[in-house]
Order: C-alpha cells, then structure tokens, then sequence
C-alpha cells in the first residue's frame, strides 16, 4: 500500500510537470506567432488550449489526492483492528495531532488555489487574445 501511496505522489508530481511544460510550450508557441502580423482562426483556438491542459491536470491531481485519501481512510481502519492498540498506527497518529492535519489541510488548499488561479488567468488570456463567440 505504501508503494502505491508513493506512486500515486510521484503521479501528482509529473502531472504538474508536464502541465507546466505543455503550457509553457503553448504559449511561447503563441507569443512567437503573435510577432507574426497574420491572425489565423487556428491561432485564435489555440489560445484556449493551455486552459484546458490546466483543468484536466486539475482534475488529475485531485482524483489522486483522493485517492490517497481513500487509501488513508482504508489503513487507519486496518490499524485500528489489526494494530497493538498502545502503538498508534501512522494514520492514527497523524490525525490525533492538529498541527500536522491543518498542515495537511494547509497544502491542499494551497494546491487548489494554485491551480484554480492558473486556470483563471489562462482563460483571462483566451478571452483577450483568443477566439470567443461574437
């Protein structure tokens, strides 16, 4: 479980990872092709392109945040019936000690509000530089 746990976080990583580099290339693709004087309906689409690379990296991520939460939630019950009960399990553990959950609570929310920004921002520069409906 544990090894899952780690892939499921090395997941998240490369997410963000090539979300960034997929945007990144779409706009600098875009930037090099705004110099160019001619407006072509494909270069106007494109604009929306880095939003929804963000979106579907947003929702990639938090279906693995959940499910990191669902795998949490499975071995905390495991060590609630399976664990010598004057050894708190790690799932116990972390959740009797409040700073460590707000702290987890902290980064998600952190996490969210990132990508929610990113998201917005990307569909702010579609809306001024790309195609929208007359």
């Amino acid at each position: 479980m544990r090894d899952e746990i780690m892939q499921t976080l090395r997941d998240i990583a490369q997410t963000e990872r090539l979300a960034l580099l997929a945007v990144s290339v779409v706009y600098v693709w875009l930037i090099s092709q705004a110099l160019d004087d001619h407006r072509a309906v494909l270069i106007d689409l494109a604009w929306w392109l880095p939003a929804v690379i963000i979106a579907i990296a947003f929702k990639k991520t938090e279906d693995h945040i959940l499910r990191i939460r669902t795998l949490a939630d499975y071995l905390q019950r495991m060590q609630a019936i399976l664990a010598d009960p004057r050894i708190a399990g790690w799932e116990t553990y972390v959740r009797s000690h409040r700073t460590i959950t707000l702290r987890n609570r902290a980064l998600d929310a952190t996490g969210r509000i990132i990508w929610a920004l990113t998201l917005v921002i990307s569909v702010l520069l579609a809306v001024k530089f790309g195609w929208r409906p007359d």
